[in-house]
């Protein structure tokens, strides 16, 4: 038994503002953080683990939400973009990662 609520946490959107702002923290509350999002990523703290992945890729997110307990999901486009950007990001992305929450077995999207 983990001593941490979500014992492994993934993070979407990492790269971004607010992603980037909560890595210290979830680090702190989790035995795994994997952290994801389609820019480069560096690891910042040890139990980090770094996966460069698409969100409208149902491959690459199906995979990155393997043995994932929680999902924080801060990933997207946030400000005016193409319409390749918004589509890809927001609209065909978040279905995907709903798609989380039936696959397992105690899910949580934040």
């Amino acid at each position: 038994m983990s001593k941490f609520r979500y014992d492994k946490i993934l993070l979407t959107g990492a790269a971004g503002a607010l992603g980037d702002q909560l890595r210290e923290s979830l680090s702190k509350v989790s035995s795994l953080l994997r952290i994801s999002d389609r820019e480069d990523l560096t690891k910042k703290f040890k139990n980090e683990e770094v996966v460069k992945a698409d969100l409208s890729s149902a491959d690459e997110m199906m995979s990155l939400t393997k043995n994932i307990d929680c999902v924080v999901h801060m990933g997207g486009q946030s400000i005016e973009g193409s319409w390749d950007n918004v589509l890809n990001s927001n609209i065909i992305g978040m279905p995907i990662i709903l798609e989380f929450r039936t696959l397992s077995q105690e899910p949580s999207i934040l």
